[in-house]
């Protein structure tokens, strides 16, 4: 964490604490931001899951996997490509480095969806990234429909699986 790696520089408790508390209040700011952007909710999803862990003060190496969260929704969003693919593998193999290592190497690794977060969010506007197709996705519906609410299906508040899946049928019929 964040507040690791300033006790890990020689920082006492106090700055530790202040440094910590700075970057999660401007992970909060971001993510709000972004939340306001017109981004996908995949994207949106992918900043929140970063900013859980960057709030987090102690982040060990069972708390790694929770990466996958921001990687799933950004793939989500749209598929990787070469550098995000890259990313990916320099994140796993940043892990394979904490576990040979007593570096604090949690910053690093929240560093990586969030660099890849804002290349999608910054690079359409300068027009380095081509347009997506909309493609067909399992289910049969298209990348520009995945997003709307009612295709997050959820046994929230249903009594059983047949319930919810009554209750998409219905959904999904009415378009």
């Amino acid at each position: 964490s964040v507040f690791g790696l300033t006790r890990w520089l020689g920082a006492n408790g106090a700055t530790a604490w202040i440094v910590h508390v700075a970057v999660t209040i401007a992970a909060t700011l971001g993510t709000l931001w972004l939340w306001k952007q017109p981004v996908s909710h995949a994207l949106k999803a992918a900043a929140l899951g970063t900013a859980v862990l960057i709030a987090t003060p102690y982040l060990y190496l069972y708390d790694f996997p929770m990466l996958a969260v921001p990687f799933a929704f950004l793939y989500r969003d749209r598929p990787f490509d070469r550098v995000e693919i890259a990313a990916a593998l320099v994140a796993n193999l940043l892990m394979v480095v904490f576990v040979w290592t007593a570096l604090p190497i949690g910053p690093l690794l929240t560093l990586v969806p969030v660099a890849l977060i804002a290349r999608r969010v910054g690079l359409p506007a300068l027009n380095l990234v081509a347009p997506q197709r909309d493609c067909p996705i399992p289910g049969g519906l298209s990348a520009s429909n995945r997003d709307k609410p009612w295709i997050f299906r959820t046994y929230a508040g249903h009594s059983s699986a047949a319930a919810s899946n009554a209750l998409y049928r219905t959904n999904l019929a009415k378009g």
